[in-house]
């Protein structure tokens, strides 16, 4: 497994990278005679279940996808860059990495801002987050993508589950 401590200069520069080039090709003032034919893939996440490391260190566990009609399986690890952020309408911001390894050398790497929103059990969070798929290794080394996701986080049992929809390209 790569430390995720290794992996945050390479995410936030493929981040920056991602954001520039958004800017470039948005811009009307940028022309370029080359048209590139990129391919994208639907992405469903049906299901994630990753377990904790008390009290919120880094979670793994098997995610489910079918990517581009393919069943595929995944171990998913997931970290927070830094501790839940309290907002004014009582729900918490949170910044995390995600590492999807398929094995083989094949490996999603993703960048996440989600919203946490207390239910009414002690400890459980509803989560909605917009996940960027920001590379990897391996058949993801050029990928990027966008990914929505809904599920909880449950601190009491110290478990993430996770399920939702988007694409990916480059693939």
């Amino acid at each position: 497994m790569i430390k995720f401590k290794k992996l945050i200069p390479l995410v936030i520069t493929m981040i920056l990278i991602s954001f520039s080039s958004v800017s470039v090709a948005g811009n009307p003032h940028h022309h370029s005679s080359k048209k590139f034919k990129v391919k994208c893939s639907k992405v469903e996440l049906l299901h994630a279940a990753l377990a904790m490391i008390p009290p919120i260190g880094p979670a793994s566990g098997p995610a489910h996808f079918i990517i581009g009609g393919e069943p595929m399986l995944a171990t998913a690890t997931v970290e927070l860059i830094a501790p839940p952020e309290p907002q004014l309408d009582g729900t918490a911001n949170i910044l995390v990495l995600l590492q999807y390894d398929f094995g083989g050398g094949d490996i999603l790497l993703a960048f996440s801002r989600g919203v946490l929103t207390q239910t009414d059990r002690p400890g459980v969070f509803d989560n909605n987050a917009k996940i960027n798929y920001t590379g990897g290794f391996g058949r993801y080394e050029n990928a990027y993508g966008r990914f929505d996701g809904k599920g909880t986080l449950n601190f009491s049992e110290f478990s993430i589950h996770m399920a939702g929809i988007g694409e990916v390209c480059n693939v």
